[in-house]
């Protein structure tokens, strides 16, 4: 078996209640050959130390009956099976506080899904720390592999996943308001100790980096949850400060890429052909509840991921769980994945069949196939371009019109120029986001919804191309002309010397936002801000407020053709709540672009260099709505790729183009277009929209035409 494009792969989960079966058929009838599934690997461990596969190949046997000449790409959970738990119970996870107590899920009766519970939430699971758990599952893992080789299986590759939802997500975090544990188990501490030991060498060392007098390497223990939520300045920490918790999460992160690294190896070893990967990076997602709102224990798992794996092929996330219907973007840096592993999306998207409250996800069913046609189209035209579809089984995507765009994207999947890494690639507006940063903010959760909705509806509307990336890959690509830096509070000074140097040197302008350049590595300071932004911001000591703005300067060029003064956000609007509250201090006035609103103070400033052509732009919030940005970026020197007769979102990197209408009108590009969905072509760049049409457009030229 050689590693192969897998095309668009379709993915279910078993239960005895979903129609998996007919799915599957159809998705083969519509031309999908590669399958993925939920795989329950601790049903085949027995406690005698063999394995009985009975059950695993009952179930594959029906697979390959429904699609004979698929290949598949088992999602195989790595838990430990009951009796294993009860011979080990010092390799379980523990908890400094109470224990989350996670209630038993509905279909432990059902043949497939006995360990339901412990394979989605349960806290009754091994430590990923633990090495008498990666040996036993990693011993499961391969009689599984060398089992399916042997009865001539045929596997394209292995996803082994563990963690609440299979995602590597830390168990007891999700479910019933439980939020911010870790694990405190002996495997956890002896990992953390040995990080210590590895990074400090000696008592003293640790002492002062710590600011404890009497800790030692031997006797450290995992911080407490309030350790873990300490902050020094409002919602901010400085690493000195937070250095323990800082430590921890590392050393976590670390044991989570080797128990990922370690199971994907042994699939090399089976068959170095198979493919293998699995869930991680998701940087983006921050912000929709307190499961993510404490980053600190994720901050460290994409670098992690990308720099520390060599036998993981690719990665995945789910997208963003907000208002899908208004717009869309991934939970992964999707850029920054793309450059150094594959990344296949998990496209979940919902149908006007799901009838799923999830996050309001659902749609009415006149605009499945629009939303369908969107949330693919965004997958296949960023980061790798690679996706699966996943509707659990439940036959979401049995609509005729759906059926017809699945249809289309098979047939096509080799010619469509899919993805955002390449050499057709545009470089017009660059997203950035710094995951260090993440665990030292807390209760920024506000913060963090303004800059997703920034993302998924301000941006798209604006016009303009956009990559989503992280810091890490900023001075490592072609420069782009416009960057919106969504929270690089830490830096360094030698990093912040050198990316203003890039961003001067090459013309780039820079948005940033919130607390920009406030974190040191010994202190929260806001006058340090004016290194990285040029603006000296400050602080209202012990004040919480709404961080509104409201637009005044109607001198300025950017806020031409506004009726002012402008307010951007509605009274009700409680993620506007923020502590610290920042103000640019000593800006001219002709500087100040809008003010807070309920401090009036300057909260959306701008310093132009003409010298240079380019500017700083900074705002307290990321509230800023799409003809802003739009005019911001044509003042970058960008031209805008899309405009149109009423709102309508685009979604581009390359030549391949999202487009759908919040209302019915036109839409003009500046070059010829051809809809993939459709086969129309519109030489003269001008299309007409229904209200919620998508479109995937892409630019012709003399080959494709």
């Amino acid at each position: 078996m050689t590693q192969k494009n897998t095309g668009l792969i379709y993915t279910f989960d078993p239960y005895e209640h979903y129609p998996w079966q007919e799915c599957v058929r159809r998705m083969y009838q519509d031309g999908v050959r590669t399958f993925s599934y939920l795989l329950p690997l601790p049903l085949a461990w027995c406690e005698d130390g063999s394995f009985d596969f009975s059950i695993l190949d009952e179930f594959e046997r029906e697979i390959v009956a429904l699609a004979p000449a698929a290949s598949f790409l088992p999602r195989i959970f790595m838990t430990t099976p009951y009796w294993w738990d009860e011979r080990h119970p010092e390799e379980l996870m523990q908890f400094t506080g109470t224990v989350p107590r996670i209630p038993r899920f509905p279909s432990e009766n059902q043949k497939l899904w006995k360990y339901e519970t412990k394979m989605y939430h349960a806290v009754d699971n091994a430590s990923m720390a633990s090495e008498v758990w990666r040996r036993d599952a990693g011993r499961a893992l391969r009689a599984y592999l060398e089992h399916a080789v042997a009865r001539r299986f045929s596997l394209a590759g292995a996803m082994p996943v563990y963690g609440t939802c299979g995602e590597w997500g830390q168990f007891g975090s999700y479910l019933r308001g439980f939020f911010g544990n870790a694990d405190s188990s002996a495997p956890m501490t002896k990992k953390f100790r040995d990080f210590l030991s590895c990074r400090y060498g000696s008592d003293d060392a640790l002492r002062r980096a710590w600011r404890d007098p009497l800790v030692t390497l031997a006797t450290a223990e995992v911080p407490s949850k309030l350790e873990r939520m300490a902050t020094e300045k409002g919602a901010f920490r400085s690493p000195a400060f937070y250095r323990k918790a800082l430590d921890y999460f590392t050393a976590f992160s670390e044991a989570k890429a080797e128990a990922i690294d370690g199971f994907c190896a042994i699939v090399k070893a089976v068959n170095p052909g198979l493919l293998t990967g699995t869930f991680g990076g998701a940087v983006m997602q921050i912000g929709a509840s307190a499961y993510t709102l404490h980053g600190g224990g994720n901050q460290g798992t994409l670098k992690q991921l990308l720099e520390n794996t060599p036998h993981v092929d690719f990665l995945s996330t789910p997208n963003v769980y907000f208002a899908r219907q208004t717009g869309i973007f991934s939970q992964a840096a999707t850029e920054t994945i793309a450059r150094h592993k594959r990344f296949i999306a998990e496209c979940d998207v919902r149908t006007g069949l799901a009838a799923d409250p999830y996050y309001g996800c659902a749609p009415a069913p006149e605009h499945s196939r629009n939303q369908f046609a969107m949330e693919l189209g965004y997958n296949l035209s960023n980061g790798s371009g690679e996706a699966w579809l996943y509707d659990f089984g439940r036959g979401w995507y049995a609509e005729e019109e759906v059926r017809c765009l699945i249809r289309k994207i098979v047939k096509e999947w080799d010619k469509i120029p899919r993805g955002s890494v390449g050499k057709e690639q545009r470089h017009d507006l660059a997203f950035v986001v710094a995951p260090e940063s993440m665990a030292l903010s807390e209760g920024t959760v506000g913060f963090y919804r303004t800059a997703n909705e920034m993302l998924y509806s301000a941006l798209p509307r604006s016009g303009c191309c956009f990559n989503i990336m992280t810091i890490d890959e900023v001075m490592q690509l072609p420069p782009y002309k416009l960057y919106i830096f969504r929270d690089l509070f830490f830096i360094t000074d030698d990093k912040i010397k050198e990316l203003r140097a890039f961003l001067e040197r090459h013309h780039a302008s820079a948005v940033w936002l919130g607390g920009a350049g406030c974190i040191t590595p010994d202190s929260v300071d806001f006058d340090r801000s004016k290194q990285l932004t040029t603006f000296r911001l400050q602080y209202v000591p012990e004040l919480t407020a709404p961080v509104s703005l409201t637009l005044t300067n109607a001198d300025d060029p950017l806020l031409a053709g506004r009726t002012l003064p402008q307010t951007l956000a509605e009274v009700e609007k409680i993620n506007a709540l923020m502590s610290p509250v920042l103000y640019a201090a000593e800006a001219k006035k002709e500087q100040i672009l809008g003010l807070i609103e309920a401090l009036d103070l300057p909260g959306l400033v701008i310093r132009r260099d003409p010298e240079k052509k380019r500017f700083d732009v900074w705002s307290a919030t990321a509230q800023l709505d799409a003809q802003f940005i739009r005019n911001l970026a044509e003042e970058s020197g960008i031209k805008p790729i899309f405009t149109s007769s009423v709102p309508a979102s685009c979604y581009c990197s390359g030549t391949l183009l999202v487009i759908r209408f919040d209302e019915a009108g036109t839409g003009r590009m500046p070059f010829p277009v051809k809809d993939l969905w459709t086969e129309r072509q519109y030489l003269d760049g001008v299309f007409a929209g229904k209200a919620g049409e998508c479109f995937l457009m892409q630019q012709m030229t003399a080959e494709n035409a």
